[in-house]
C-alpha cells in the first residue's frame, strides 16, 4: 500500500511519477544521477517512479529544479483537457515569462492552453479569436507535413515519449528551432485525449544528430 504523505492527491502523484520518469528519460539521466540531484537514495526513486511511494509537495519541487521545469509542468491535472487548481500550480502570468512554452493539444492538433508572456497576451486580445493548432507556429508546409504525420502516427501506435525537433517562425518572421517534450493525456476513461508539452529554444549542443 502506498504512503499517503503531505496530503498530495495520490492521482496527481501518479501523473508527476510518469512525467518524472519520462523527462529523465527524454534526457538520457540515469536514475542515481536524477537522485542524487534531488538529494534521494537510488532505491527511493525506483520507488517513486513505479509508483509506489505518494510524493511530498517538497520533494516535488525538488525534481522540478533539477530537470528545470516549474513544478506545475509535473502535476497538471488535465482530466478531460481541463486546467484544475492544485493549490501552487503556476499562474499563467508567471509561466509566460519563463524561457519556455507548456502547450496542451487534443489529438486532431487542436491547441487548448499555451503559456504565454503579458504581451504576447495582449497581441492576442487585439487579434480575432481563431482556433489554432500545433502546426500553425512552424516554419514552412515540410515542417508541417512533417508533425502532422507525426501526430497521426503518436495517435495511432502510442511509442513512448522522445523530444521532438522542429522550426517554427517568430512574430519577427525569424526560424526558430525548437525542442519538444511531451507526455499523453488521458481521460478519465482511460481514453487518449491529448499531449502536453513543454517546449524550448533549441541551443547548438542540443542540435539533434
Amino acid at each position: 500500500m502506498k504512503n499517503q504523505t503531505d496530503g498530495f492527491p495520490n492521482r496527481l502523484s501518479e501523473q508527476a511519477a510518469e512525467t518524472i520518469y519520462d523527462l529523465r528519460r527524454s534526457r538520457k539521466l540515469k536514475q542515481s544521477d536524477l537522485a542524487s540531484a534531488v538529494d534521494l537514495s537510488h532505491r527511493h526513486l525506483q520507488k517513486i517512479e513505479a509508483g509506489d511511494i505518494d510524493l511530498k509537495v517538497s520533494t516535488l519541487d525538488r525534481f522540478a529544479k533539477a530537470l528545470d521545469v516549474p513544478a506545475c509542468y509535473l502535476i497538471k491535472d488535465v482530466g478531460g483537457l481541463r486546467l484544475k487548481d492544485c493549490g501552487f500550480l503556476c499562474p499563467e502570468e508567471v509561466l509566460g515569462e519563463f524561457n519556455f512554452k507548456i502547450q496542451i493539444n487534443k489529438i486532431d492538433g487542436l491547441v487548448t492552453y499555451l503559456s504565454r508572456s503579458s504581451k504576447e497576451r495582449e497581441c492576442a486580445a487585439a487579434e480575432p479569436r481563431r482556433p489554432q493548432y500545433i502546426w500553425d507556429f512552424l516554419a514552412d508546409e515540410d515542417e508541417v507535413k512533417r508533425l502532422k504525420d507525426y501526430l497521426r502516427f503518436l495517435v495511432e501506435q502510442r511509442p513512448p515519449p522522445t523530444p521532438y525537433f522542429t522550426k517554427t517562425r517568430s512574430a519577427k518572421g525569424n526560424v526558430v528551432p525548437i525542442k519538444v517534450d511531451w507526455k499523453y493525456l488521458y481521460d478519465d476513461k482511460k481514453n487518449l485525449a491529448g499531449f502536453l508539452s513543454l517546449i524550448t529554444k533549441v541551443t547548438p549542443s542540443q542540435d539533434p544528430v
